[in-house]
């Protein structure tokens, strides 16, 4: 196990520092590029030898299909299995719970399209992708890990309305926020102040 860790560390150590690097190497050939256009114009030039850039050229696009893919299992099984089966529709049989996985992953499909056209930067794509992320994810994980009070109901609640606060931050502001209450911030506080407060509730409720 430790030996499997730290050959893994290893590894992503290296494909930590080689994008830099490449990214570096293309500002320095080309110094007008275009930042999101960096690694694909440095292996698409005549300064790479033309086997070493379409090999780079392809490992690009099968890590880019993967990454692709593996979003679209992760939602369609977590919308499917954890959503519907859960809490909407327990009675299902496999064959339902299949045809909303499917319908799932072609309605992911299509958002993803409409925001890879909508978004002008990667760099931007993937702040909102994290900032979502830690909103949703942050206060139900600490919540669970140190307090036993909050189960499902508090969890949702603080996903819910976390995230509801940050994307109307962030299309009320352009993504700036209110001077150092930026959407993130002010999302992780309105999840706390959810999850405290419905389990405030539950616990009432329960009396």
């Amino acid at each position: 196990m430790r030996l499997g860790v730290a050959a893994s560390g290893a590894v992503l150590f290296v494909f930590a520092v080689i994008p830099p690097v490449l990214g570096m190497v293309a500002r320095i050939l080309f110094p007008d590029i275009n930042p999101n256009l960096a690694l694909a114009t440095l292996l698409a030039s005549e300064e790479l030898p033309l086997l070493l850039g379409s090999l780079g050229l392809a490992a690009v696009f099968s890590a880019e299909v993967s990454s692709s893919d593996a979003i679209l299992f992760m939602l369609s099984t977590s919308l499917s299995r954890d959503l519907y089966h859960r809490f909407v529709n327990p009675e299902a049989d496999d064959a339902k719970v299949l045809r909303v996985a499917r319908k799932a992953a072609i309605a992911g499909g299509v958002i993803g399209v409409l925001l890879a056209i909508a978004l002008q930067t990667v760099i931007g794509a993937l702040t909102i992708f994290y900032s979502l992320l830690s909103v949703s994810l942050f206060v139900p994980l600490v919540a669970g890990l140190y307090t036993r009070r909050p189960g499902t109901v508090e969890a949702l609640a603080a996903m819910g309305v976390g995230l509801a606060v940050s994307l109307s931050v962030h299309l009320r502001t352009g993504g700036a926020g209110y001077g150092i209450w930026n959407p993130t911030l002010l999302g992780l506080i309105t999840a706390s102040v959810g999850v405290v407060t419905v389990a405030a509730f539950s616990r009432r409720a329960h009396l």
